[in-house]
């Protein structure tokens, strides 16, 4: 999946819904050639084959690295979009302004 193509579909969906950027993501790391069984892992998804019986390993470490890889895949589709936006510093401020809002209508 490349940069623009994952704009042109996001741009097609003004509210995409958290079962839409899970697919993104799987997708996005079934592409860089991550495993099966690490994308189930982070998916949270529920193993019931034998093996889930006697594999106890965590798979913390690929778990981190693959993450990590997608914050910073997303990061540059964002900043290739809108700059260098601090977005946790943005929607805390919009957050802090609906429940200031909110208070104001009760």
């Amino acid at each position: 999946m490349d940069e623009e193509g994952l704009l042109r579909v996001a741009d097609g969906y003004p509210r995409p819904t958290v079962h839409d950027l899970r697919r993104s993501a799987t997708t996005h790391m079934s592409s860089r050639g991550l495993g099966k069984d690490v994308r189930s892992r982070i998916l949270n998804h529920k193993d019931l084959s034998v093996d889930a019986i006697y594999d106890r390993y965590s798979y913390f470490d690929e778990k981190a690295e693959a993450l990590s890889e997608l914050h910073t895949f997303l990061r540059g589709l964002l900043q290739k979009e809108f700059g260098d936006v601090d977005w946790v510093e943005f929607y805390g401020r919009r957050m802090e302004a609906i429940a200031v809002e909110d208070i104001h209508d009760s």
